[in-house]
């Protein structure tokens, strides 16, 4: 068994304003056995809270999970330092059709500066 990696960049933001988000929808016909989703995001220097990235799901690619921690597939939040980079990786080891990455800035008085999220692809092939 051979396992094949490929990787393609989501979303790539020089800023995010304050208390937004901006989302990434990715639809697969292609059956991958996990992926990783990686996150680099750029505190701004005032900022008092972080970013939470959320993976809703879809059965039909239309109707998405709800944006809260009870309703959303999943949730993961990068460590937050204000003024600092951080990035951190999320790996899925099972992969819904339809996905949805929504990055959402916590701090609803200051903006964030550069978000980028890549995703990583993994499959099995051959015997």
């Amino acid at each position: 068994m051979i396992r094949e990696k490929s990787y393609q960049q989501v979303i790539n933001v020089s800023s995010l304003t304050a208390g937004g988000y901006v989302d990434a929808d990715i639809d697969y016909t292609k059956y991958y056995k996990s992926i990783a989703i990686t996150v680099r995001v750029t505190y701004g220097a005032s900022a008092t809270a972080g970013i939470r990235v959320y993976l809703l799901t879809s059965p039909d690619g239309s109707n998405y999970d709800s944006e809260n921690v009870e309703d959303a597939f999943t949730y993961f939040e990068p460590s937050f330092s204000a003024g600092e980079t951080r990035q951190t990786t999320y790996q899925l080891e099972f992969m819904p059709k339809h996905l949805r990455i929504r990055v959402r800035n916590l701090d609803s008085a200051h903006d964030q500066g550069a978000i980028k999220v890549w995703i990583t692809f993994v499959e099995v092939v051959g015997d």
